[in-house]
Order: C-alpha cells, then structure tokens, then sequence
C-alpha cells in the first residue's frame, strides 16, 4: 500500500506543477477571492449614500432637520426636489436610496405641540442601504426631536437638568457584543471568503478524481496504486488538500490580521475547524463523483451543493426566523455546521467543546465520503464512467 500511496502522491505532484489550469484554481482563485472581498468591503460601513429631499414647509425649523441629515455619516443630500412625485421617480431610477418628505406646517404643528410626520420612503430593492438609512433617519430624527423638546422645555424655564431628566426618564446602556463597529468588512467576510473558499475546495476535489474517470484512465491509476483503492484515493486527494490547508491558514491569517476581526478564542481552533471542513467537502467530493454517472453530473451536484449552503447557514438570515424544514434542511450543509463552530469558537472565544455538536457534523460528512469508497472502488475497476454517445 505505502509504494502505491506514493507512486501516485507524486505523479498527482506532477500532474499539478504541469497543470497551470489546477494551479490558478487551487492557488490562484481563493488569493483573488480573498483579496477582492477584502477591498471590497474595506471601508467597513457605507458612508453618504445619497438621499433626495421635499420640503414642503422650508422653514428655519425644517432646514435644521434636513442639516441634521446631511451631518449624518450614512445619508448626503444630493437633490432638493419640488415635489414627492420627481423625487420619487429618481428614487425609482436608482438615483438615491432614499427619498425624505417634509410636510406643509411642520414648523408650525412643533410649536403647537403636535407630532407632524416626516416621511422617509426607501427602495427596498437594496437591502443593505435601506436598512441602513432607515436606522440612521430614526436615530436622527429621534435626536432632532429630543432637541425641540429639550429648547421648548428650557424657553419655559426649566433648567437643562429638569427638562432632561422630562425628556429621557432612564438611560439605555447598550453594548454590541463581538463587532462593536458594526463593520459589515468584519461580519460579511467572516462568512463569504470560507463559503467562497469552500466552492473552490469541492470543485477542484470533484474534478481531479472525477477527470480520472471521464477520460477512461482509471484502471490505469489503479494499478499504479498497486490495486488498492486506499492508496489511489489518499495519493489522489492528499496533495490538494495540503495545498487547501495551506489556503485555509492564509485565510484565517487575512481574516483576522489582515482585515482584523477581533478573534476572542485560539488560532489553532480556527484552523482545525478550518482542516475539518476541507476534508468534509473532499469526502463529500469522493460521494458525488462515486455516485453520478459522467463529470458533467459530479460537477453539477457537488458545485450546487457547496454554492447553496450560504442561503440555509443563517448567516444571512437567521436560523430563529426560518421555517422548521429549512432549518433542517441546512443541516445537510457542512458550511452549516463549519460556520456555527467558526463563530463560536474564534469570535465568541467559547471552547472547542462547546460546538461539538458542530465538529461530529463535518466528522459525519467525512464519513459519508468514507463509505463511498466502495462504490468508488467499483468505478475504477471498470476503468471509469461510461462512454456517452
């Protein structure tokens, strides 16, 4: 077993260095993932997104609010319009993210007491910007109204003390916990380079062994293996996963030195966490090529089960909020099971044991890989896929 391991070890070695098509995909592709997720993401939060206004009343007490807009980091004015029917056709356009109304009277309906509504209409068809400037129009706007109240109250002669003791009966203490910056660099890539990476990983492992089978030269690399099945898939897969352990460290290492992502727990954990959902997508590698009938299939089903894994993972959305099947669907994901693990393990700092439920997962996925073997065994016996005609 041992000669035929490395009889095929290194002619795989070989094959890689004398294949640049291998070499961009396995070292290549992740290095460019990670550098343009990087930069793409390097401001950390969007600033100034632009904002178009209609303000109905311009009065001294309107054109304060629409400067405390324009002062916010998240939203710059960048058009006054003259009616809500122009602003909203830019709005329509993808001109601004946002559209504000000012009423008619609203400086007026403050000093009278009442509550005049000013209207923030956003296209939700851009999650990320609406929900930003939705947050930061309420935070603004709550703020311009505690300051109204504040001048009304101190006009009627309480103190500063007084009127904000009227204003705010009680103090929040608030904390974001793990990404206090609320830095979407931080957040979103801590999840897209793994999920992108973990692509990379399946479609490279299904490709080289499944290439073996395509071509019909399969018998020929089981006697080079010494017509031991072990042998051929270790010597196979092994250099590639070397090589995608390698990328795993320098991912972790950009992750949290690079971008710098606090991480709370050890970098051994990351990468062992990192080790295990490499060796689960090659396994489950080893099962799609084991079980489909041409590459074209292999190809298919492996690269549609790796890309679909970020929609069930709850990264995106959480796992509280999702029906009862889509939770269990996600399970069948390792980039699930990896996620939930990585998380709690690098930037909670919890102990590894406190996702091992998360590590026996990817150790089941290995397994499937595992048990795949025979019907692996059985392919390259018969030299291979069949033809297709």
């Amino acid at each position: 077993m041992k000669n035929g391991f490395l009889r095929v070890f290194y002619t795989e070695w070989k094959k890689f260095f004398r294949t640049p098509r291998l070499m961009v995909w396995v070292l290549a592709v992740p290095l460019l993932i990670f550098v343009f997720f990087g930069a793409l993401f390097q401001h950390g939060v969007p600033r100034d997104l632009p904002v178009n206004v209609v303000d109905y009343d311009n009065s001294a007490l309107s054109r304060k609010l629409l400067r405390f807009v324009d002062s916010s980091p998240i939203m710059s004015i960048t058009e006054h319009c003259t009616n809500e029917a122009e602003a909203q056709s830019a709005l329509r356009r993808s001109d601004v993210f946002a559209t504000i109304v000012i009423p008619s009277d609203f400086e007026k309906d403050i000093y009278q007491g009442e509550s005049p509504q000013v209207l923030c209409y956003v296209n939700g068809q851009y999650i990320l910007p609406a929900g930003l400037i939705q947050s930061a129009f309420l935070k603004t706007t709550g703020t311009f109204s505690a300051g109204v109240k504040l001048d009304k109250r101190q006009k009627k002669g309480q103190t500063y003390g007084q009127a904000m003791n009227d204003i705010s009966s009680f103090n929040i203490d608030k904390h974001i916990l793990y990404n206090p910056y609320m830095n979407y660099n931080y957040y979103l890539n801590l999840a897209m380079l793994p999920m992108m990476f973990q692509i990379v990983v399946m479609v490279v492992s299904v490709y080289v062994i499944g290439l073996v089978m395509k071509r019909r030269k399969a018998e020929k690399l089981y006697r080079l293996g010494h017509m031991n099945v072990w042998s051929v898939l270790a010597g196979k897969l092994l250099p590639y996963t070397l090589l995608f352990l390698f990328m795993g460290w320098f991912m972790n290492v950009f992750l949290f030195y690079n971008i710098g992502i606090s991480i709370r727990g050890s970098v051994f954990s990351a990468l062992l966490i990192t080790a295990l959902m490499i060796l689960a997508y090659q396994a489950m590698a080893v099962f799609y090529v084991s079980f489909s009938k041409n590459l074209r299939s292999a190809m298919t089903y492996g690269g549609g089960f790796s890309a679909l894994a970020f929609s069930f993972s709850g990264y995106t959305f959480p796992v509280e909020g999702m029906p009862q099947s889509m939770i269990v669907i996600g399970q069948i994901f390792p980039f699930t099971h990896f996620m939930e693990a990585y998380v709690n393990t690098a930037i909670k700092g919890l102990p590894l044991a406190a996702s091992v439920g998360s590590l026996v997962a990817l150790l089941v996925f290995v397994t499937i890989g595992l048990l795949s073997v025979p019907k692996f065994s059985k392919l390259l016996k018969n030299n291979g896929y069949e033809p297709e005609y």
